[in-house]
């Protein structure tokens, strides 16, 4: 079916005004004929009897006896059109203009988005390529770190070896000739001995505090939770504090709460550190007047505040002090080296819990923080009966010499703890290499043993895992100058049942070795 007339007649309108045609009727000779349309449209002025060549160069070579079709041909002043050459009968042509400058623009445009995506594709390899680089140099970065974060702790476990096993012995050594000559020796030997106590455990205050900070900025400082019997662990910092406080002329105030929970799980060791630490402080910066401690605990939260009389601290200082090794301008001439709060503030944060610093509105200042704590009352009344049982284990002791292994390449370490562990009535034998170890379990059965980590040429872990082996059932407690945590997790993989970090104090080998033995008893 054709279309009606009326369609007909409005499509050829409609690509009319699309196309613009014009059409040139020129003869063999090219001379124009006849014009139809608009040239000027296209640039063109032909007249009849003009050389249609003369503005139309492309005609010359060109036979008109041919039908040719030429898209997108460029006439003057950058117009460009599409050229229909059809033969007429008499040797002539029609030549049909039909408008090509909007498929020229369109197709100048997609040029220009094809260029565009190209240069953009380009730019997009070549940062592909820088990323790729980036990413290469990151991972060479990150390989250097991890390499100098291992050199790092490896360091700090050296370092702590070879800095806190001789002050180990010159604190632990001082103390006994303390105790043996209390009431024999003079005045003069006393202070003497008081002077060799203090200066060592500042120094290793200081080492503590050096090295715990190169282990948390590591990530080597890790906590140990443990049932604690918190009030006892409040009364004895307290202890520890008030005698410093009366050495500098300053009232200590404590009073353990009554609603503290009997046992709770934390890690003792750090929460003591923290609250000696701000305690510590306090004293040391205060000049007059007190130092109190005030603690509580309500909905599974434990909340500590201590308060002093001190110069107080500025508001723009606050911050500063908690960073490491910075502190107080104000008491400049004071000893330390400015890790105390940043280690209290990063160990805090481990605990759960955050430093608060604040000014008192009466003068002085008060540090506080607030954890949680879960409370443990059924494990530990069970432990406690134990723990009771034990002790009387240790007690009944002497008559038995119960046997007992230490292994540590310091003699001087050696010496000190045997005459500790002989005085709670433990048969000691010794020994400084894993040689000597091995070879003294073949012949005698231990009950417990005490292995140091490092061994000189030796490891304690790799000791403790041949003792397993060789069939040892024995409690073993691993120790070291190292608190860093893949030490720690060394010896506990290797099969030790404790581990203790140097200068263990007496009383917490006494009861770290009665709460094993009260394993045992269960």
């Amino acid at each position: 079916m054709a279309f009606p007339v009326s369609i007909t007649r409005h499509l050829r309108e409609l690509l009319i005004a699309l196309t613009h045609p014009c059409l040139l009727h020129v003869a063999a000779d090219y001379h124009v004929l006849d014009v139809i349309g608009d040239p000027l449209r296209y640039g063109l002025s032909l007249q009849q009897g003009e050389d249609a060549r003369e503005q139309l160069p492309l005609l010359y070579g060109i036979a008109l006896n041919q039908a040719e079709q030429w898209p997108m041909i460029e006439l003057s002043d950058g117009l460009y059109a599409d050229l229909l050459i059809q033969p007429t009968a008499c040797g002539g042509a029609h030549l049909l203009l039909t408008d090509a400058a909007s498929e020229h623009a369109r197709r100048q445009a997609s040029q220009q988005h094809a260029n565009e995506l190209q240069l953009l594709n380009r730019r997009l390899r070549r940062t592909l390529d820088e990323l790729q680089s980036a990413r290469a140099e990151l991972e060479q970065t990150n390989q250097r770190l991890a390499t100098l974060n291992q050199l790092k702790t490896q360091f700090i476990a050296s370092l702590s070896h070879e800095l806190r096993t001789p002050l180990t012995a010159i604190l632990g050594h001082t103390e006994l000739l303390r105790d043996q000559l209390r009431g024999i020796g003079g005045q003069r030997i006393a202070e003497s001995l008081r002077a060799i106590d203090s200066g060592g455990a500042h120094l290793l205050s200081l080492i503590n505090n050096v090295l715990d900070q190169a282990s948390l900025e590591t990530g080597q400082l890790v906590l140990n939770p443990a049932p604690t019997d918190l009030r006892a662990l409040l009364t004895e910092i307290a202890d520890m504090l008030r005698p410093m406080a009366e050495q500098r002329a300053l009232a200590f105030r404590f009073q353990a709460p009554s609603q503290l929970p009997a046992w709770v799980e934390t890690d003792a060791t750090r929460l003591r550190q923290v609250i000696l630490n701000l305690g510590g402080n306090a004293i040391k910066y205060t000049e007059s007047g007190f130092v109190e401690l005030n603690a509580d605990w309500h909905d599974g939260r434990f909340r500590l505040h201590i308060r002093d009389t001190g110069p107080g601290i500025a508001p723009s200082e606050r911050e500063r002090i908690l960073l490491p090794f910075q502190r107080g301008g104000q008491v400049a001439g004071q000893a330390g080296v400015g890790l105390g709060l940043a280690i209290s503030q990063q160990i805090l944060r481990l605990l759960g819990g955050k430093l608060v610093l604040e000014a008192h509105p009466e003068g002085g200042s008060v540090f506080g923080f607030e954890i949680p704590l879960e409370r443990v009352d059924e494990v530990c009344t069970s432990a406690a009966a134990d723990s009771t049982a034990s002790s009387d284990q240790l007690q009944d002791s002497t008559a038995r010499a119960m046997p007992l292994l230490l292994v540590d390449d310091a003699q001087d370490i050696r010496l000190l703890y045997r005459y500790l562990l002989e005085g709670l009535g433990f048969s000691v034998q010794e020994a400084a290499d894993e040689q000597t170890a091995l070879r003294l379990c073949r012949s005698h059965r231990f009950t417990l043993a005490i292995v140091d980590l490092h061994l000189g040429e030796g490891d304690g872990a790799q000791l403790i895992r041949h003792l397993r082996d060789a069939g040892f059932r024995g409690f073993i407690v691993g120790w070291s100058a190292s608190s860093l945590r893949d030490d720690r997790e060394s010896m506990f993989s290797a099969g030790a049942d404790a581990y203790l970090v140097k200068p263990v104090p007496p009383s917490v080998l006494h009861k770290t070795l009665r709460d094993l033995l009260a394993e045992s008893v269960r």
